[in-house]
């Protein structure tokens, strides 16, 4: 074989490799694209859920959020505030609903456990359930709950929350909860904390693969939280019952 056909052969296996390689990176890049856009929600899948602005034998007390909060929330629609009775009992709650084509899966993120973790509560351990269901229209809903101390309020704060996506409440990848941290400076304290980190960007780039979630999807978060000042068990009950009273199916 002479020199110029060796020369030929060679640019002739490159451009079959580059081809490949092309073509690897496409199917790469458009197979997630594909999984995701595969999933069909029928309409009798799907399981709204509203929130009421009055309550009979309560006050509602709304609290506006700060312009930059609102623009990294990017919801069509928000209610936040609190809800007194005659004698001064507290549900704070929240209320976020993004229609199709707004906000994007990470909007769902900004829970008690990070959010509020932010502001100086802490995760405290109180021996009742990390998920509670609610039956709203004959369907089993699954709230998460955790408990959040802050040092300067007396009592610590039992929340619920639930996050939808196109209607289904009951496929969200929720990470277990997050261990109480007493001492944030230890080596194991940091460890702990990247571990969690990484966890949580994993998921943000692994689940709406594993899920199908669908980025442009209708969503909602609601949120409900009251102090803690009995057992937990009396706290979560009474805090389950405002909540059949406050959210309803469509």
């Amino acid at each position: 074989m002479t020199p110029l056909q060796q020369i030929r052969r060679s640019n002739h296996s490159i451009r079959w490799e580059v081809l490949l390689g092309l073509s690897l990176f496409c199917l790469a890049v458009i197979s997630p694209w594909l999984w995701i856009q595969s999933r069909t929600l029928l309409p009798e899948d799907q399981f709204f859920l509203s929130v009421g602005h009055e309550i009979p034998g309560w006050r509602f007390s709304p609290v506006t959020l700060d312009t930059q909060t609102k623009k990294t929330l990017g919801a069509s629609r928000l209610f936040n505030g609190h809800f007194l009775d005659a004698r001064s009992n507290r549900v704070s709650v929240f209320a976020a609903d993004w229609q199709r084509g707004k906000g994007d899966l990470d909007s769902l993120g900004h829970t008690p456990e990070k959010c509020w973790v932010g502001t100086g509560f802490k995760i405290v351990p109180f021996g009742g359930p990390s998920q509670l269901f609610i039956s709203f229209g004959g369907r089993q809903i699954p709230f998460q709950c955790r408990v959040l101390k802050h040092p300067d309020l007396a009592a610590p704060e039992i929340t619920l929350w639930v996050a939808c996506i196109d209607g289904q409440c009951d496929e969200i990848p929720y990470q277990p909860p997050l261990l109480p941290i007493e001492n944030s400076y230890t080596l194991r304290a940091q460890y702990l904390t990247l571990l969690a980190a990484y966890k949580n960007r994993w998921a943000f780039l692994s689940d709406p693969l594993v899920f199908r979630s669908n980025p442009a999807a209708r969503k909602q978060f609601i949120r409900l939280s009251a102090p803690m000042t009995t057992e937990w068990q009396p706290a979560l009950v009474e805090l389950a019952a405002f909540a059949k009273r406050w959210i309803e199916p469509y």
